[in-house]
C-alpha cells in the first residue's frame, strides 16, 4: 500500500488481524488512517494473545515502543492504545473492534455470523443503503486473469458459469474454453482473451518462463522459453495470422494447433532449462 498510491480507493470494508501476519512497516497505519477518515470500515479482531507480538521488530524500538503493532494502530487511528470492544467514528469511516483470537471466530458458527453482522455493521456505520450480498463463490479479477472457487456447503450447491472466451490455465494443453462451468468444491484459473492485445502477435500464455521476445521482424517473432527438462512446454500465441512454420532450435514444431476464431495458435515442445529459441514465421 505504500508504494501504490490510491490501492485501497476501491474497498469499503477491511477486516484485519495482526495475530498471525505482522505490519512491515509503520507507515502502513498511516495509510490506513487516511482511509479510513475518507470513509474507510475496519474492522480488527485481535487478543493481542500471540507471541510473536514480542520479536524484535519496529513496533517495540526506539523511545516510544509499544507491546503489540496494534497499539501502534490504534494510537494512529486515535482510539487509544488499548480500545475496548466497540464501534469508533473516524473520520468519515470508522473502526470496529473485536477482542477475540480469529481462530476462535472459525471454530464455531456463532464466530461466523458474527464475521457477517460485523461486516452488516460497517456498511451501516458507511450509511450504505445496499444490503450485504452473500455468495457461495469466491471470485477476483487481476487484469486478464480470473480466478473462481465454488464452495460446498453453502448457499446454493450451483455450479457457476464464467461468462466469456478464456484460455483454461489449469488444462496443460491451455485450451480454448466459452462460458466455462466451475462446479461446487472445484476452482478455476482463466486469462480473459478479450483482455489480450488487439491486433498483435505475441505470447500471451506459457508454462515456461518466456524472455528476449521479439516483435514481428522480417516475417519473424522470435522468444526463447525457459522450462525444466522433462517436461512438455505448452505456449499460447495471439497472432493476426496463421503462420506457415514453427522452429524450437533448429527443429520444426510438429504438435502446434491453429484457433482460427480467438486467432491464437498453441504449440508444444520439450522443455530446456538453458532456454529454447522458438522462431514463428510468416511468409
Amino acid at each position: 500500500m505504500l508504494h501504490f498510491p490510491g490501492y485501497l480507493d476501491d474497498y469499503r470494508v477491511l477486516l484485519l488481524s495482526y495475530e498471525f501476519m505482522k505490519p512491515e512497516h509503520a507507515g502502513l497505519h498511516q495509510v490506513l488512517l487516511q482511509w479510513i477518515r475518507d470513509g474507510g470500515c475496519l474492522i480488527y479482531v485481535g487478543d493481542g494473545s500471540d507471541p510473536y507480538h514480542s520479536v524484535k521488530e519496529w513496533w517495540n524500538r526506539g523511545a516510544k515502543a509499544y507491546e503489540r503493532p496494534d497499539d501502534h494502530l490504534f494510537e494512529a487511528i486515535g482510539i487509544g492504545r488499548r480500545p475496548e470492544d466497540g464501534e469508533y467514528r473516524v473520520g468519515q469511516g470508522g473502526v470496529i473492534v473485536h477482542r477475540v483470537h480469529p481462530a476462535r471466530l472459525a471454530e464455531t458458527e456463532e464466530g461466523a455470523n458474527w464475521v457477517r453482522e460485523s461486516v452488516k455493521r460497517a456498511l451501516a456505520m458507511l450509511g450504505e443503503e445496499e444490503p450485504l450480498r452473500e455468495k457461495h463463490y469466491l471470485q477476483i479479477r487481476r487484469g486478464p486473469y480470473v480466478a473462481t472457487r465454488v464452495m460446498k456447503e453453502s448457499l446454493t450447491d450451483e455450479a457457476v458459469t464464467v461468462h466469456g472466451s478464456y484460455i483454461d490455465l489449469f488444462d496443460a494443453r491451455l485450451a480454448i474454453v466459452s462460458n466455462p462451468v466451475v462446479e461446487p468444491g472445484k476452482a478455476s484459473l482463466l486469462f480473459d482473451l478479450e483482455a489480450a492485445p488487439d491486433l498483435t502477435s505475441a505470447v500471451i500464455v506459457s508454462s515456461s518462463r518466456i524472455r528476449d521476445e521479439k516483435t514481428v521482424v522480417n516475417g519473424k517473432l522470435q522468444f526463447v522459453s525457459e522450462a525444466p527438462a522433462g517436461v512438455t512446454v505448452s505456449t499460447r500465441l495471439q497472432l493476426t495470422e496463421e503462420p506457415d512454420l514453427v522452429i524450437a532450435d533448429g527443429l520444426e514444431i510438429i504438435d502446434r494447433s491453429w484457433e482460427p476464431g480467438t486467432r491464437t495458435l498453441l504449440i508444444r515442445y520439450p522443455g530446456v532449462p538453458e532456454g529454447t529459441l522458438v522462431t514463428v514465421i510468416f511468409e
